[in-house]
C-alpha cells in the first residue's frame, strides 16, 4: 500500500507549494509595510506661474507669491490655508473659506495662482466631486 501525501491528494505539485509560499510572504510583507507607514504633515502647494512651492501647514506665516497681475499673500493660521489679499478685481479668492482637508483648493484665476492641501495619509478625506457622476 502506498502512502498518500498532502501534495498528490490535492493534485498540488511542489512548485505549487514554493509559489504559495512566496504569495503568502510577499502578503505579509505588503501587510506589514502598510502599518508601518509614518504619518505625514499636511502640506500646502502653492502653484504660480514661476514655479511651484511646498509649505507645511503646521507653522504659522504669510507667503507673498508672485502671479500674473502681482503679489498674492498666502495665510497660513492653525493649521489652514487661505488667500489673504491679491491684486484681482472681485476678490472671489480672498472671500474663500480657509482650507485644511485633503484635496481641498483655492484659486486666483486672474493672478494664475493655486493653492492645494494635501495629506497623503488621510484616504478618508477623499471626497468624490457629485458633479463628475
Amino acid at each position: 500500500m502506498q502512502k498518500s501525501s498532502f501534495f498528490k491528494s490535492y493534485g498540488f505539485k511542489f512548485i505549487d507549494f514554493i509559489f504559495l509560499l512566496i504569495f503568502i510572504a510577499v502578503l505579509a510583507f505588503s501587510i506589514l509595510s502598510l502599518g508601518k507607514k509614518g504619518a505625514k504633515e499636511p502640506t500646502l502647494i502653492v502653484t504660480t506661474p514661476t514655479g511651484q512651492y511646498i509649505y507645511p501647514l503646521n507653522k504659522d506665516r504669510e507667503i507673498p507669491v508672485k502671479g500674473l497681475i502681482g503679489i498674492t499673500i498666502v495665510k497660513i493660521k492653525d493649521g489652514k490655508a487661505s488667500i489673504k489679499d491679491s491684486p484681482c478685481p472681485n476678490k472671489t479668492c480672498v472671500a474663500c473659506t480657509p482650507i485644511s482637508g485633503n484635496f481641498e483648493w483655492i484659486a486666483c484665476l486672474p493672478n494664475q495662482v493655486f493653492i492645494r492641501v494635501e495629506k497623503e495619509d488621510e484616504a478618508e478625506d477623499i471626497k468624490p466631486d457629485v458633479s463628475t457622476f
